[in-house]
């Protein structure tokens, strides 16, 4: 009960911290703006505590006291600064349309949460510690970070080399933390932190494309999400790489909140953008690749249609936002951690036989393949669920979201790119990469995906009333 307790304080000054930005102020409707405050606020919240709790072992002050201290003392901050937060006004969000089956759609949404919520139960008392990664790396090292004196950096050891040391510390550092204030180790506290992230995930897929596309495509977007079996056997696992989708995601769903503002607040769209991107840098390796191409997604996009005046106006709210987690994954680096072997101790020669190897990339194809495949079952695979969609609905292109769909296609795009090239150039063997890594990098990219997707589809709406008109009119001849 107690690591609940600290994980509810760190949601609670998370929300507090997205609160501030007023992004969500004004928007349509209620329930959704509300819900996307808070799942942000929940992934904001696991941030900025872990790197309190990484801060303060630097200084020699992380004691219950100090940690707990130093958490309530930003919480007052926030508190009092709530009455000068940035208000919005007014928006330029567009009308949108009602349906009338939202009620069946909920229900549906309803039936399939029950149904993940007993899988899980059984998943977790069959396997309370996680699988592998979980007790072997991040469980293991947020272990090594209670440890007293200067004794907590031997979770950055390289006697740990075949646990990856050099693994950024957001998610153990938050467990670490949890277990700090809670004042014991148990399984409660990493348990909390996954299904958080998967609950953050979901909330922030449905609130988004509720307040951009409609209520139905929200709930629409969740059905299709929990038909993705292989994205959600992982939540409890304890693995990276959910809240890494969820920062994913939290990046590209600030920029697309930021298109219904103008003036100061639109910019402070591109900052919280930016310090989910920082934070996805501090979360897994993949996230520092995450960094680099949305930062050179979006110079080029802001650069081309702005000029570079522009576009340095907004980027430059972006970086200033992305610093934190950026300064704290340098320091970590730097002076922490063992150095990275992407390339382990292969010659330029070995690495252009590989590229020009037609096996690996029929190896990589086939991977590729399998792994699409199972990310459902039959016919209520997602892909299948989404092509039926897109053939009733259509695509519906809204020129007001070009910049968070045109961001979010290419910076998955250049993920892709990114994934690949390390395929093909790494040193351990191939097959064996493939299948313990695959299937985890599909769930990174799956939410991000998924809304990018429903930001394009056609909305589900009631007929307008002279169409409805006109079709009594045709029944009644």
């Amino acid at each position: 009960m107690t690591a609940l307790i600290s994980v509810a304080l760190a949601v609670l000054l998370g929300w507090l911290l997205v609160r501030l930005t007023g992004l969500t102020d004004e928007l349509r409707p209620r329930w959704a703006a509300r819900l996307c405050c808070l799942a942000m606020g929940a992934g904001a919240g696991v941030a900025v505590t872990s790197g309190i709790l990484y801060g303060l072992l630097r200084a020699g002050l992380a004691s219950r006291a100090g940690v707990l201290g130093t958490e309530l003392a930003i919480l007052a901050v926030l508190a009092v600064a709530q009455r000068r937060r940035l208000r919005a006004a007014a928006t330029g969000q567009p009308d949108l349309a009602r349906f009338r089956f939202n009620g069946v759609l909920l229900a549906g949404l309803i039936a399939a949460l029950a149904l993940l919520i007993a899988t899980q139960v059984s998943m977790v008392r069959a396997a309370p510690h996680g699988n592998w990664d979980a007790f072997a790396i991040w469980n293991l090292r947020a272990k090594f970070l209670l440890a007293p004196g200067e004794l907590w950096k031997n979770a950055a050891s390289p006697l740990l080399e075949r646990t990856h040391p050099e693994y950024p510390l957001l998610l153990s550092g938050f467990v670490a933390r949890t277990w700090r204030l809670a004042g014991a180790v148990s399984p409660a506290a990493p348990l909390a932190t996954g299904y958080l992230f998967a609950a953050a995930v979901v909330a922030l897929l449905v609130a988004l494309l509720s307040l951009s596309r409609g209520t139905a495509a929200g709930l629409l977007a969740a059905l299709v999400f929990f038909a993705s079996t292989s994205y959600l056997e992982q939540i409890s696992w304890q693995y990276a790489d959910i809240p890494l989708s969820f920062y994913f995601l939290a990046t590209f769903g600030c920029l697309l909140l930021g298109v219904f503002h103008t003036g100061r607040q639109a910019l402070v769209a591109y900052a919280l953008a930016g310090f989910f991107a920082g934070f996805a840098a501090l979360t897994k390796d993949e996230g520092s690749a995450f960094l680099v191409v949305s930062s050179a997604v979006l110079a080029g996009w802001l650069g081309r249609r702005l000029g570079a005046r522009q576009a340095w106006s907004r980027l430059r709210w972006w970086f200033a936002g992305a610093l934190p987690g950026l300064a704290l994954l340098a320091d970590f680096r730097l002076f922490l951690a063992p150095p990275v072997k992407l390339l382990g101790d292969q010659t330029l020669p070995q690495i252009l036989e590989k590229l020009a190897d037609p096996g690996r990339y029929l190896a990589l194809g086939r991977a590729l393949l399998t792994e699409t495949i199972a990310l459902g079952d039959g016919w209520s695979h997602p892909l299948v669920l989404l092509a039926l969609l897109a053939a009733v609905l259509r695509v519906e292109w809204d020129e007001r979201l070009r910049l968070p769909i045109g961001f979010a296609g290419a910076t998955l795009g250049g993920m892709a790119l990114v994934y690949i090239g390390v395929y093909l150039i790494a040193h351990y063997d191939l097959d064996w990469l493939l299948g313990t890594s695959l299937g985890r990098l599909y769930t990174q990219v799956w939410p991000p995906l998924l809304f990018a997707a429903f930001l394009v589809l056609g909305r589900p709406a009631d007929p307008a009333p002279a169409e409805r008109a006109s079709r009594r009119g045709k029944k009644a001849r």
